[in-house]
């Protein structure tokens, strides 16, 4: 977004602070972040603070003496009333699912907008998957099910007897958990037939975005901000609870028609809903509204 601005008239600067802000809070904590956020912010008529720790630093820094914004990706890990009040002096928060934005809302959040987060294309394509699979060194005859970790529970151990339970049900298939920060993330992902995300209460996950964009049958629990990236059964899959699991992995395993046009539903959901120049559009529109007052 940064890097657009300039076409739109606007100066972006994105300042990493992650090294300065900590997660505890705390007077001393505050009074030493908040003296360095008003530093950083000198000469700036918009602060825009990525993330709930950044927005804390921006409500205690400047509550309601500056203009300043936040969005959050992840699920807030906390509602008490000294987080919604900080982020309630904001002019805006941007929530990155419907979900997240009820969930703030329920705890008397005020001026928040939904904005749905935009991606760069990806590099990747899913045309060079049995080079994939082949530099793997895997069998290239099972399908493979990517489980991959998103949410404040990841509940990983749902997918433990996945592989067994698939091949009871007579689907032998190559059930491989990604962990976080895999160098090989992207090769595993163009190698799938199928992603699993079994954690609960997930926000926005750029890595599921992107595995929608390039057509790969998504599965995600009913639970959190995932469910509303696509259409249940179209372009997105979707299972209740960790019994429900294998059942709905294997039907979707069952019919390779259907496997493959929830993938390209998922393709044309993903290239509507996350596009990154619609993404900017719209922040562009806020800070201009922001400044012109």
């Amino acid at each position: 977004i940064a890097a657009d601005l300039e076409s739109h008239g606007m100066e972006g600067v994105v300042d990493d602070c992650s090294a300065w802000i900590p997660n505890e809070t705390g007077w001393a904590v505050d009074r030493k972040v908040s003296a360095k956020m008003r530093e950083a912010s000198k000469g700036f008529e918009i602060i825009h603070a990525i993330g709930l720790r950044s927005a804390w630093a921006c409500g205690e820094a400047f509550y309601l003496r500056k203009q300043w914004v936040y969005t959050v990706y992840d699920w807030p890990k906390s509602t008490h009333q000294q987080v919604i009040d900080r982020l309630s002096s904001a002019r805006a928060g941007f929530c990155s699912t419907r979900a997240i934005r009820r969930a703030l809302e329920d705890s008397d959040a005020v001026n928040l907008d939904y904005i749905s987060p935009g991606i760069p294309t990806p590099l990747i394509t899913s045309a060079d998957q049995d080079s994939c699979r082949h530099a793997l060194g895997m069998d290239e005859e099972k399908p493979v099910v990517l489980v991959y970790p998103c949410g404040h529970s990841p509940r990983m151990s749902a997918t433990d007897d996945l592989e067994e339970e698939l091949a009871i049900s007579g689907h032998q298939a190559i059930v491989y958990k990604l962990e976080p920060d895999d160098p090989h993330a992207d090769q595993w992902l163009v190698a799938a037939d199928i992603v699993v995300i079994p954690g609960e209460k997930c926000g926005f996950d750029p890595f599921v975005a992107k595995a929608m964009w390039i057509g790969k049958p998504v599965v995600v629990r009913e639970s959190g901000g995932l469910e509303e990236f696509g259409v249940k059964d179209v372009s997105l899959l979707t299972f209740q609870n960790d019994d429900d699991l294998a059942i709905c992995v294997g039907e979707a395993l069952h019919s390779a028609v259907f496997l493959s046009s929830v993938g390209a539903a998922a393709r044309a959901r993903a290239h509507e809903r996350f596009d990154l120049h619609d993404c900017i559009r719209k922040h562009v529109d806020i800070y201009r509204a922001l400044t012109s007052r």
